[in-house]
């Protein structure tokens, strides 16, 4: 075969081609941890808790958030050479102050309701008016974790960690919580 009848066999493998390779990013593309990252943003904008919590592992984010920040606040205090004991022991009481504020304030963020009690989250995240800007920066992923940078308005970027469990990706764990603290102080300061 030559010139006219070679070129509709080139444009049909292409076709086929092409449709392969959409028929395989469609099946890739849920199954990554880029798409539970735009529910997670879609659950926001919506104000859906019940979507969120599908995506986000609630409790071990605030979990870990809470005793990221009680290991915060007992440095704090061991600098200021309280007893060992008493640091302790009040690091563990703010471990548990926070844990059940940070469940509060982050589903009040997500439904868009306010309590109107301010506390850690309200001094780092914007105001959820379902427009708040929530872009992928970066995101890679290994084996069953992933990590991914995602800005949350014009200055805040969370920094997650993200697991794959049952074949599902879900946000597990913040892990910049310092960083935040810092710029919560820093707004805080006059």
């Amino acid at each position: 075969m030559t010139g006219p009848m070679k070129r509709p066999w080139v444009v049909l493998v292409a076709i086929a081609i092409g449709l392969a390779v959409g028929v395989g990013l469609y099946l890739w593309y849920p199954a990554t941890p880029i798409y539970t990252l735009t529910q997670v943003r879609q659950a926001v904008r919506t104000h859906d808790w019940q979507a969120f919590t599908t995506r986000v592992d609630v409790d071990s984010v605030v979990d870990n958030v809470a005793l990221d920040m009680a290991a915060i606040m007992r440095e704090a205090m061991e600098r200021k050479d309280l007893s060992k004991v008493l640091t302790k022991s009040l690091g563990a009481l703010i471990a548990i102050k926070v844990r059940t504020s940070l469940h509060r304030e982050l589903k009040d963020w997500v439904t868009g309701e306010s309590s109107g009690r301010k506390g850690f989250l309200s001094s780092i995240l914007p105001k959820n008016t379902g427009e708040v800007a929530l872009h992928l920066k970066t995101v890679s992923w290994w084996g069953a974790t992933a990590r991914a940078r995602v800005a949350l308005g014009a200055d805040t970027t969370l920094v997650l960690e993200l697991v794959k469990k049952d074949g599902a990706w879900r946000v597990a764990r913040v892990l910049n919580v310092r960083e935040l603290y810092e710029k919560s102080r820093a707004r805080q300061s006059p």
